[in-house]
């Protein structure tokens, strides 16, 4: 089997095969340390050849000075021999004077002098021959070095490319056998996200104390191969944890920057998180870099605490300078009776949906006019209400489109006067305290409904038979309800279809979530005249059966002459093929 033929795909080689391409690699292997020692080989000999190049480098150029100074004499000497030419005749008068024994001593040392020049000019030219033939041959000699140099650098580059390409056959054939490739890269970040999602999940439910799980980081240092898909998967980098410290440390700093800058250009979900680091230089003020560091949040989860507990600023003021822009802010803190958070409305200016968790909240009015709080849904969850949200905080909330009242005792004492929320579509509240968020909110465009129905005592549901009995309100503007049981267990809710759905008698969407809503709404619909104008039926998380659903659906069509589109979710005891019978059976 050649490496040409070797394809890399999800299927799993056969022991034959995985043998076979092992043996293969290390054949490859082999070849990778022969070629290696043979490029070590090519190596020395080009450094050695280069320095042949270089020491007759040097000769030429020694031959090429002694050239010019032979040059430079055989010139001199010429001109030497010009200017000693004239006086080449014996011109003087011979007499017996000083004068003329002194002219023929100076004419015989000029007559030598010429010579001399005569001489030394020739064994220039000479020398200049000689040069010019020295430098030929070493010329000759470079080239043919230079000729042998290019040889060993061809014959190294052609060993470093054969070695390149063993290698790449090798990482090949180790990718067609490595178990992680039978994965496609799709499902890796998949599981990878799940991976995330689940630790995030665990250190939530942890109350966030200690070390963050730092997930992304810790599956980018596994191997390459998970690297790289980890580090181009900007989802997998979302959750940011912070430290809930009004200081935090240098090394922080710089975790935090890296993981928004590879979460970009998914916003961030950030979180705080308690971790003591006594004893670390706390050198970066919080407040100062979340500010330079994130320009907008998906998520900016918080502990309603002060930060670093005594040395730190109280939230309010945290988020006073923050001033997020979020899309969620979410505050949770641990409850405690009696005590009420106050937010600044200038704090949540550029939030869209704010969540509170396990404490009372007020939202304080700024000193300069009345406030317009511009939040689109606000969730108030495990907290205990009293009269200053529908006097204060509701009544500023004009934009509010969604409201959540979840697990919400209420507190009031005094008289309310009627708050009016003219964008809210959709409200969601416990089912025992509808009766009087409906009697203090005024809401025209309400169309939505969740009632969370939990086991109330029987004082509470007498109250509740009260207000929503026969001679009760009527709601017709809702067209969307859902009933919604927390609780896991059976229990009894007396007459929830006389109390409940006559009360909404123009519900077009009935959503039944859980056991019981399921098992008493539709025991009997024939008496349930409300149920005229449901074109929708979604059941979900029941253990209702196919024929108890069956026998709805004949009681309706007999009743109405038609029957509501049917959509099941989840339901323990309906299988597709029920459903798909249920679905398209003419009643």
């Amino acid at each position: 089997m050649s490496s040409s033929t070797i394809q890399p795909t999800n299927r799993v080689p056969t022991l034959r095969e995985r043998a076979e391409i092992r043996h293969l690699i290390n054949q490859d292997q082999e070849d990778v340390v022969r070629l290696t020692n043979t490029l070590e080989a090519l190596e020395k000999k080009s450094i050695a050849q280069k320095g042949f190049i270089h020491n007759y480098e040097e000769a030429l150029a020694i031959a090429e000075a002694m050239r010019r100074v032979a040059e430079k004499t055989r010139d001199v000497m010429a001109e030497s021999e010009n200017m000693l030419q004239p006086h080449d005749a014996d011109t003087s008068v011979k007499s017996e004077g000083q004068s003329y024994h002194k002219h023929q001593r100076l004419f015989r040392d000029a007559q030598a002098t010429r010579r001399s020049a005569v001489e030394e000019a020739q064994k220039a030219t000479r020398k200049i021959a000689e040069m010019d033939a020295s430098i030929r041959d070493i010329q000759q000699e470079i080239k043919g070095e230079q000729s042998v140099l290019a040889v060993l650098e061809m014959s190294m580059q052609s060993t470093i490319t054969s070695i390149e390409r063993v290698k790449a056959d090798i990482a090949l054939k180790e990718a067609v056998i490595s178990a992680r490739h039978f994965v496609p890269v799709e499902i890796w970040r998949d599981i990878f996200s799940f991976r995330v999602s689940e630790d995030e999940a665990l250190f939530y439910d942890n109350k966030r104390k200690g070390i963050p799980p730092f997930t992304a980081l810790k599956l980018s240092a596994v191997c390459r191969y998970w690297r790289d898909i980890v580090t181009s998967s900007a989802e997998l980098w979302k959750y940011i944890a912070v430290p809930h410290h009004d200081r935090i440390t240098v090394g922080q700093r710089d975790r935090i920057t890296y993981y928004h800058n590879q979460c970009t250009p998914l916003l961030p979900e950030v979180y705080t998180y308690y971790h003591a680091c006594d004893g670390i230089p706390v050198k970066v003020n919080l407040v100062t870099f979340m500010r330079e560091t994130f320009a907008e949040y998906q998520t900016l989860d918080m502990f309603i605490h002060a930060f670093s507990l005594m040395r730190g600023p109280s939230l309010r003021s945290f988020l006073e300078l923050l001033s997020p822009k979020a899309n969620i802010l979410q505050l949770s803190g641990i409850h405690n009776p009696g005590y009420t958070f106050d937010i600044a409305v200038d704090s949540i200016r550029y939030v869209k949906h704010l969540k509170i968790t396990n404490k009372p909240v007020s939202i304080a009015e700024p000193s300069h006019g009345a406030p317009t709080i511009p939040l689109i849904s606000f969730t108030l969850d495990s907290i205990t209400l009293n009269e200053s949200l529908f006097t204060g905080s509701l009544s500023s909330m004009s934009h509010l489109e969604r409201l959540y009242l979840v697990n919400v005792t209420l507190n009031i004492e005094g008289p309310i006067i009627s708050v009016t929320m003219p964008a809210l579509k959709h409200l969601t509240c416990d089912l025992h305290i509808y009766p009087t968020i409906s009697r203090f909110i005024t809401s025209p465009r309400l169309d939505d409904l969740t009632l969370v129905i939990k086991p109330m005592e029987d004082s509470t549901m007498r109250d509740f038979d009260e207000w929503l009995g026969r001679g009760g309100e009527r709601h017709p503007h809702i067209h969307n309800l859902t009933l919604q049981a927390l609780h896991s267990e059976e229990f009894e809710i007396r007459n929830l279809d006389d109390t409940v759905l006559d009360h909404f008698p123009d519900v077009k969407h009935l959503r039944l979530s859980g056991t019981t809503p399921s098992s008493n709404l539709l025991s009997s619909p024939t008496s349930v005249n409300s149920l005229a104008h449901i074109m929708v039926l979604t059941i979900i998380g029941s253990a209702i059966s196919e024929e108890e659903l069956a026998s709805f659906m004949r009681g309706f069509a007999a009743l109405h002459g038609r029957t509501p589109k049917l959509a099941v979710l989840n339901c323990s005891n309906l299988n597709i093929q029920a459903i798909a019978r249920l679905q398209n059976q003419h009643y």
